[in-house]
């Protein structure tokens, strides 16, 4: 019988590029064929990752058309993290006064990011108690701390953000330990990374060389540092 299926007629996958088998397959320079999942999947899980964090209905808000430009200095943010979004950039850093649109733009990236990649979002606060508290146990530390350092795509919000009964609000040792080796492994590689902090980047700088030089290296022009000035702080506008 005569196939007369059109082009109209063919299944729509979602995923064209492994017709939603979730995995594809090559033959590599030995002959042997190799399968591994398709990214459709890894952004799946990423997905899910990002609604058990509660960033989910971010980055549905925090988008990129959502983000105020009124002022030279907002254009010139919103410029640089769409730029960041589309090119093989390794960081984009994000800090300085409260309240002045630091992660609004932050997460607009992840979002764009999610399209394609697979992103892990950290909540420093949160996930560094996490890591802190099972510093002992290598096997547990070395689960949790693992995909940190080397998923494709890493938000990291509001860096070295700790409870205000620490000292002066500054990061702990145990907290610019931590930093330093999540850091420093996607230095190495470089691999993609997005920082939004309360702290400029001089601010990183003084508190540990190591860990500040890094993140400004790595970002390039693509490290934004919103000066203190309550006038930014959009929230405490009517």
């Amino acid at each position: 019988m005569q196939n007369t299926q059109t082009t109209s007629d063919k299944i729509a996958y979602e995923c064209s590029l492994c017709e939603d088998k979730k995995f594809l397959s090559r033959v590599d320079h030995e002959g042997v064929r190799r399968w591994r999942d398709c990214d459709c999947v890894l952004r799946k899980v990423s997905l899910r990752r990002i609604e058990k964090s509660g960033l989910a209905y971010a980055i549905d808000s925090y988008t990129f058309d959502d983000y105020i430009t009124i002022e030279n200095w907002q254009r010139d943010v919103k410029s640089k993290a769409m730029e960041f979004a589309k090119n093989d950039a390794p960081l984009f850093f994000a800090g300085g006064q409260v309240g002045s649109g630091k992660t609004h733009i932050c997460t607009a990236i992840a979002g764009e990011l999610l399209k394609t990649k697979p992103l892990r979002y950290m909540l420093w606060r949160d996930e560094s108690v996490k890591l802190k508290a099972c510093i002992t146990d290598y096997e547990q530390y070395q689960r949790l701390i693992v995909p940190f350092k080397k998923t494709y795509a890493l938000y990291i919000d509001d860096f070295w953000k700790t409870p205000k009964t620490s000292k002066n609000n500054y990061p702990t040792e145990a907290d610019i330990t931590l930093a330093f080796e999540i850091i420093n492994h996607r230095y190495s590689k470089p691999i993609k990374t997005i920082i939004s902090s309360e702290f400029c980047i001089e601010d990183i700088l003084l508190i540990d060389e190591a860990v500040g030089s890094r993140i400004k290296h790595m970002a390039g022009k693509y490290c934004i540092n919103v000066a203190a000035d309550k006038n930014r702080n959009y929230r405490l506008k009517s």
